[in-house]
């Protein structure tokens, strides 16, 4: 073991049953380990761009209606131009 200091506050972990630790751990708490060690060490043979995290796991803030979002680009268009 290195003479860092940090290194010897370290050692009382060396004997942890790194298995009975994993199997302890809730649904929950596994999931956000591995959200947190997916951004340690990303695989290098996969191209950048597919190494970050997914982070769309969120519920929808309102309803989405592509309609009415079409129509307000179309009104707000409108809008826009004749002000011009």
């Amino acid at each position: 073991m290195s003479g860092f200091g940090y290194c010897k506050e370290l050692g009382e972990f060396e004997d942890l049953d790194e298995d009975e630790l994993l199997a302890s751990l809730t649904s929950e708490e596994l999931r956000e380990l591995e959200w947190e060690l997916e951004g340690l060490d990303p695989d290098r043979n996969v191209p950048i761009g597919l190494r970050q995290r997914d982070q769309t796991a969120k519920t929808p803030t309102s309803t989405f209606r592509r309609e009415a979002l079409l129509n307000y680009w179309e009104r707000e268009t409108h809008r826009l131009l004749e002000e011009e």
